[in-house]
């Protein structure tokens, strides 16, 4: 992900996820021939990447205030489309009374990796490989699948085999946004010398990653509807029940929170104050923040949002048996993200379930350590 893009001697502050900076400029050369010829459809192996913003304005933070009727219609192919398509609004926060703001780049960019991922999924399930592996911010994540023993008809076994799909589809969703988040903090970035570390778990990107969540499992479970028109539909859907505000109401919750959650006294860019460590992924609830005075109750300061289950299927299945995640980091990330010093060998990999807990505290007690933030 980058989020400080230098361009003719200025910084210009975005976000973009991408495995490295070779594979995005192919993607960029690939998009935008089919674009000039005119291509039809187009399927990209995994999903492009979308440019977001800082929750909070200032010079080239691309920070904008979004309505949930500013939406458009979701687009999950390459950047080129044709003339007269109706295009997506893929960057803006939103400001909701039951999940606080909300990346809008984060939530479309991890529901398209949902469908990514259990489509990958389905297809282990189902006897075409035992493993499937795929770049992502500074780590290669390598899925090993175990198939489990499905009873019933080929009808009962193909909807087993969804539902399982879909919830470690929904798991890993959360589980790549907090990969994303921590290698950003310890330096990960597709351009060198470009840092990200600024926006590195700021209060808007835990809260997305789970309300991404949600929407994949709604529209995964809309197959006869095309895969754009049913994230339109339950992305809306999704904001709407979590109160979602109009533009100019989320704006004035931003300035709500100025010299609380973020500053500009510096007299450089604007920065955050706090960062919100709480994933959810190990406790099943990630408590979102809530800006004073905009609350659904008054007096709220958070407030709940129950990650989808993990690891039982409703069925008793334990999911953790059928998927093993494994995470090799490129360079010494590894070793930076668990606060390891030791002599070598250190660790090139991760295991999310069993590391993150760890990853997590190791950033909470450097952001107490260098001020950089409160760590919550």
């Amino acid at each position: 992900m980058l989020k400080l893009l230098r361009y003719f001697g200025q910084e210009w502050v975005v976000k973009i996820r991408s495995a490295n900076l070779r594979k995005w400029l192919t993607a960029v050369a690939a998009v935008t021939t089919l674009a000039v010829v005119g291509a039809g459809t187009w399927e990209r192996s995994t999903p492009r990447m979308r440019f977001g913003s800082l929750p909070f304005p200032g010079r080239f933070t691309l920070y904008s205030a979004v309505s949930v009727s500013d939406l458009g219609v979701h687009r999950h192919g390459p950047w080129g489309r044709r003339v007269g398509d109706t295009d997506e609004t893929g960057t803006g926060i939103l400001y909701t009374r039951r999940a606080g703001f909300l990346d809008l780049a984060h939530m479309r960019e991890y529901v398209d990796w949902g469908k990514y991922l259990h489509e990958q999924a389905m297809e282990c399930l189902a006897g075409g490989s035992d493993s499937f592996a795929f770049d992502w911010s500074g780590g290669t994540f390598e899925v090993r699948v175990t198939r489990p023993s499905i009873p019933g008809s080929p009808e009962d076994r193909r909807r087993a085999r969804d539902a399982m799909a879909r919830q470690f589809a929904q798991r890993m969703v959360i589980v790549m946004g907090t990969w994303h988040e921590a290698a950003t903090w310890h330096g990960e970035r597709t351009f060198p010398g470009i840092s990200e570390t600024r926006s590195a778990f700021t209060w808007d990107d835990t809260s997305s990653h789970v309300v991404a969540s949600w929407v994949v499992g709604r529209a995964l479970q809309r197959p006869g509807c095309e895969w754009d028109d049913a994230v339109t539909q339950e992305l809306a859907a999704q904001l709407d029940e979590l109160d979602a505000v109009d533009h100019e109401t989320g704006a004035r919750a931003v300035q709500a929170i100025y010299g609380a959650w973020w500053t500009d006294d510096s007299g450089d860019e604007p920065r955050p104050l706090k960062r919100d460590l709480d994933t959810g992924l190990f406790t099943g609830v990630k408590h979102a923040w809530l800006a004073p005075g905009f609350e659904q109750t008054a007096g709220e300061s958070t407030a709940p949002l129950v990650l989808p289950c993990w690891p039982r299927t409703p069925d008793g299945t334990d999911l953790s048996r059928v998927f093993r995640v494994t995470i090799t980091a490129e360079d010494d990330l590894a070793p930076r993200l668990m606060g390891e010093t030791g002599p070598p060998p250190l660790r090139t990999s991760l295991d999310p379930e069993r590391d993150f807990p760890r990853v997590i505290e190791v950033i909470r007690e450097q952001f107490a350590s260098q001020r950089s933030g409160s760590p919550q």
